[in-house]
């Protein structure tokens, strides 16, 4: 048997190379959590459970379904619920307010704002984001916050972008103050 040749290319000089991932996360379902509960109730032996779901655990492994299992038997209230609520086959139960969206009302006067404001002035995504704060704290929308996929998936829902240029030129200093003064008051006026 022919020995596999080394890479060709310049070697390694610190480190070992690409980490090999060692843990994984795999949520259960909503319904096998509770028929994991179920059996636990019912065998009383919390290692007889993990071996009827879960029968190839190492001992490190076995601890952690250990303490998985009784975080679901603290929450066995809101895993019930959810069943009623037909999420039963969700992996996540997520808390009320975790996607806080806002209407489409909401959106669209942001919409609105956005681009009366673009036809004077660049925008850019900060100027987007200060202001979908502000319509979200007058219309009482509590745990909003704007976060960069909202806006990312609000710009893509109505087809924006937001590219503010990045140089304006050389421009002579007496001119700046009268450019700078004069878009403090236009921004001014439209807000």
């Amino acid at each position: 048997m022919a020995t596999k040749a080394s890479p060709q290319g310049r070697p390694r000089l610190d480190g070992v190379g690409r980490h090999i991932q060692q843990y994984h996360m795999n949520a259960e379902t909503v319904n096998k959590k509770l028929n994991v509960l179920a059996m636990l109730e019912k065998t009383k032996g919390m290692r007889a459970t993990i071996l009827r779901f879960h029968p190839n655990l190492s001992e490190f492994a076995y601890k952690s379904k250990r303490t998985q299992i009784y975080s679901w038997k603290k929450r066995h209230q809101k895993l019930r619920a959810a069943t009623q609520a037909n999420k039963g086959s969700h992996r996540k139960i997520r808390d009320k307010g975790t996607a806080t969206l806002l209407s489409n009302d909401l959106e669209n006067e942001i919409v609105r704002f956005l681009n009366e404001l673009r036809k004077e002035v660049p925008i850019s995504t900060a100027m987007l984001t200060i202001q979908a704060k502000k319509v979200a704290a007058e219309a009482a929308v509590s745990p909003f916050s704007a976060s960069g996929c909202w806006v990312n998936g609000l710009k893509d829902r109505y087809r924006m972008s937001a590219r503010a240029p990045t140089r304006q030129g050389q421009q002579i200093l007496a001119d700046l103050d009268n450019i700078s003064t004069g878009f403090a008051a236009h921004v001014e006026e439209i807000v």
